[in-house]
């Protein structure tokens, strides 16, 4: 199975749960909380490849649209929060141009002015005719409108999201989702919707259980054409289409050691957990 990684969505959560943990005066804590992650994916799911999808620093959608992710400033945080990021987002670079690499993993993707999503939607169109299963690991309900082709697992929560937990739920075809958030925006990227429509409004209207005479019903086919011409490209994924070629992963066990030696991750470096690590991940 392919297992593919929403790696900023996983390295934030480590930066707050990690943020303390150091080495030798040197920040540590993302790196190790991402590893320790993805051992746990690889304990549970025994992937075959892993893709490691990342934001880019810069974005396509925010040229296009200026508000778009605007509530996320950086000049309104405190400066132990804006210190915080800097150290953190120093090790998401480790993370992707070194540690990963170094260790064996073949399919580390970042792609100049588009997010994780992006590449993620592509690999999951592209790869579905070729993989018996694929796992994303992500907490962005963005990626729903892919879940006709894979299963979105929630770290957090724990939880293996299907097609048929999405249909149970919303009631609508997983393709309909971006059709969703074109109607009703996105409150966490600063995509705005139509006043007074949220997510189960928008999918009663794709159900057609709205009432015609209704004035949200009204409200949605008067401004449907609108809010969907600016919406449905920061909504729909991928933005663009492009291949990424998948490798087989060489993870390297030797290197590996010499990483969590370099870092002082001793935990990594017992026998049992290195067993862990070496069958997952073929080393």
């Amino acid at each position: 199975m392919l297992l593919i990684l929403d790696c900023n969505c996983i390295c934030h959560a480590a930066m707050y749960i990690m943020k303390g943990l150091s080495y030798k005066d040197k920040q540590t804590g993302v790196i190790f909380g991402f590893l320790k992650r993805l051992l746990s994916f690889g304990v549970q799911f025994k992937p075959d490849a892993v893709v490691f999808a990342w934001d880019s620093k810069s974005s396509i959608r925010k040229k296009e649209y200026p508000d778009y992710k605007a509530n996320r400033k950086k000049s309104d945080l405190s400066e132990e929060e804006k210190e915080l990021l800097d150290v953190s987002f120093a090790q998401f670079d480790e993370l992707r141009e070194g540690v990963l690499p170094r260790i064996g993993f073949r399919n580390v993707f970042m792609w100049e002015g588009y997010e994780a999503d992006d590449i993620i939607a592509n690999v999951v169109k592209e790869r579905f005719r070729f993989e018996k299963e694929m796992v994303v690991v992500t907490t962005d309900d963005d990626l729903y409108q892919l879940l006709d082709l894979c299963s979105l697992w929630d770290p957090y929560k724990k939880r293996l999201y299907t097609r048929a937990d999405f249909i149970k739920e919303w009631g609508i075809d997983p393709i309909e989702w971006s059709m969703v958030k074109c109607l009703a925006g996105c409150s966490s990227d600063n995509v705005r919707g139509i006043s007074g429509v949220g997510y189960k409004t928008a999918a009663k209207y794709l159900r057609k259980e709205l009432s015609s005479n209704s004035k949200v019903y009204k409200k949605i086919e008067s401004e449907k054409s609108k809010f969907c011409e600016v919406n449905f490209p920061l909504v729909h994924l991928p933005k663009k289409v492009k291949t990424f070629p998948i490798f087989n992963d060489s993870f390297n066990i030797d290197e590996f050691e010499q990483v969590c030696e370099a870092y002082g991750f001793y935990s990594f470096l017992k026998k049992d957990v290195l067993k862990k690590w070496a069958k997952c991940f073929g080393g």
